[in-house]
């Protein structure tokens, strides 16, 4: 994922290594993460 402010430029970068899983699963795993960052 990626993190930028108002205009658009890049402030921060990070992943998750998921191994073998689902669509749901990954989708589920970027909205935990997401809510972690908060």
């Amino acid at each position: 994922g990626v993190i930028r402010d108002g205009k658009r430029k890049w402030i921060l970068g990070y992943n998750h290594f998921l191994e073998k899983c689902s669509v749901a699963v990954a989708k589920l795993w970027g909205i935990l993460d997401g809510l972690l960052l908060l």
